[in-house]
């Protein structure tokens, strides 16, 4: 069996072939950040409290807050989409 696990019982219970593509990739609150131009957190964390601007919310995996970089980039577009048509 080949694959990226070289513990046998995970190797055994992961189905490689059934991940997500790499659209669907995690990314950290830093990366978030930098995709914006480097914003602050606090700013990050202003953006996330505002229910009027719809921001993806972060999925929270050992205190540590990770977005779907594709939630990120529809934001984005859907932004820029709305701004256009203004």
């Amino acid at each position: 069996m080949n694959t990226p696990f070289k513990h046998p019982q995970i190797a055994a219970t992961v189905d490689v072939q059934a991940h997500p593509s790499p659209t669907a990739r995690l990314i950290s609150a830093a990366t978030v950040r930098e995709i914006f131009g480097g914003m602050s957190d606090m700013t990050l964390w202003r953006r996330l409290q505002d229910e009027r601007l719809a921001f993806p919310q972060p999925i929270v995996i050992a205190r540590t807050r990770y977005w779907r970089e594709a939630e990120v980039w529809a934001w984005i577009d859907q932004r820029a989409a709305a701004k256009a048509i203004e």
